[in-house]
């Protein structure tokens, strides 16, 4: 809430005609930031947090149990259950559906006019891809393309759903074949954890279960951390602290098989792939 107040002052440009009420939000501000940055050192939950925490293992058995090819079972698919789950940036997700060679779809990614896309072969025995170039950490003075490759697994998983619910978007609004906004996304989100879970649960809790399990279950060396930051779209620093320390003995008392092998993503510079995430295809 102080963030968005802060964010209009700044947007209606009154940041200096109101400097005393400003000053007020940003020294309060300032507190909680301390107090938030300390508590995030303890790798401890809050009480909000703690309630609607679900394991890495809950998520897999309750994956596995949804229908092939419905929405709910695609969602934990991408966050967490194929994938190291990123954040809100799956929203407007288009699907190119491609048969070309690997030259011709390298280009496809680099011609592509939407942000963030899947990239998907007819080949049922190739893999698809990921593209990202919109997300909360892109730098925008130096922007990047974040690639990686979705697995046989998920991308089967992907085409089972388009083939039940055709659509040009990863995910869409119900009844309807429009994308959702960033809002919209993170609500429907929410609300189909709860009803899968009975939990307040989130996609942001979604990667600290998913860090909390590898980092205490999976013996990752440093080059893997950097890697597994790298898959998340964050630093090895934020990484650390998305650890929740205390919930740890929930995390894995039988780990899901194949849930210790990282899927390494790709960074690139804006608009050149170095190493082509569509190979094969």
């Amino acid at each position: 809430m102080l963030v968005s107040i802060m964010a209009v002052y700044r947007l209606l440009g009154i940041k200096i005609q109101a400097k005393t009420s400003y000053d007020s939000y940003l020294a309060y501000f300032d507190k909680l930031d301390v107090i938030l940055r300390d508590r995030s050192k303890t790798n401890l939950p809050s009480k909000r947090q703690a309630a609607g925490f679900i394991t890495h293992a809950e998520l897999q058995l309750v994956r596995k149990k949804l229908a092939v090819g419905s929405k709910e079972r695609l969602l934990l698919s991408f966050y967490g259950g194929c994938i190291p789950p990123v954040r809100n940036d799956l929203h407007c997700a288009f699907i190119h559906m491609l048969k070309c060679k690997e030259g011709e779809a390298r280009n496809a990614v680099v011609t592509s006019i939407t942000p963030n896309c899947i990239l998907l072969p007819y080949d049922t025995n190739k893999e698809g891809a990921l593209i990202l170039r919109e997300f909360k950490t892109q730098d925008r003075a130096n922007p990047k393309l974040y690639s990686r490759r979705l697995g046989l697994e998920l991308s089967e998983e992907t085409r089972a759903s388009l083939q039940e619910h055709p659509r040009d978007y990863l995910f869409t609004e119900a009844r309807s074949i429009k994308p959702y906004t960033h809002g919209g996304f993170q609500r429907y989100a929410s609300r189909t954890l709860k009803t899968l879970f009975g939990k307040p649960c989130t996609l942001t809790l979604l990667r600290h279960s998913y860090i909390s399990y590898m980092l205490a279950y999976v013996q990752l060396s440093i080059k893997d951390k950097e890697e597994l930051a790298r898959d998340m779209c964050h630093s090895v620093k934020t990484q650390a602290q998305y650890q929740f320390l205390d919930v740890n003995d929930r995390n894995l008392k039988s780990r899901p098989k194949g849930s210790e092998s990282l899927t390494e993503g790709v960074w690139v510079t804006d608009n050149r792939l170095s190493e082509s995430p569509t190979k094969g295809i």
